[in-house]
């Protein structure tokens, strides 16, 4: 989660949801924090009006992990991180279910 406000209330509504949950804060810690939390994360939140425009720059929009929320609670985060890692399952399970690749050798 990126955000500066509703810390408490959002990691709660996670975890009652059995999500773990780490947040980051750009107005009080780096952009090199950010970067590290980021590659071991499975989903990103990012609540848009909450964040420093630094973060807007060096966030991949098209990173599938991740969800901008311009209109932000407690439900809508469940719903976004539950959905991010839904479709994170049925990509796993698709791969999973492909057949194997068949070599082509003379």
């Amino acid at each position: 989660m990126l955000g500066s406000r509703k810390r408490n209330a959002y990691l709660a509504a996670l975890r009652e949801h059995g999500a773990e949950a780490d947040w980051f804060d750009g107005y009080e810690e780096s952009l090199t924090v950010l970067k590290q939390k980021w590659r071991s994360a499975d989903a990103v939140l990012i609540c848009t009006r909450h964040v420093p425009h630094a973060v807007h720059d060096i966030v991949d929009r098209r990173d599938p992990r991740v969800q901008w929320l311009d209109q932000d609670n407690a439900r809508l985060v469940v719903v976004h991180a539950s959905h991010i890692m839904s479709r994170q399952e049925e990509e796993a399970r698709i791969v999973e279910d492909s057949p194997p690749a068949v070599s082509q050798s003379a």
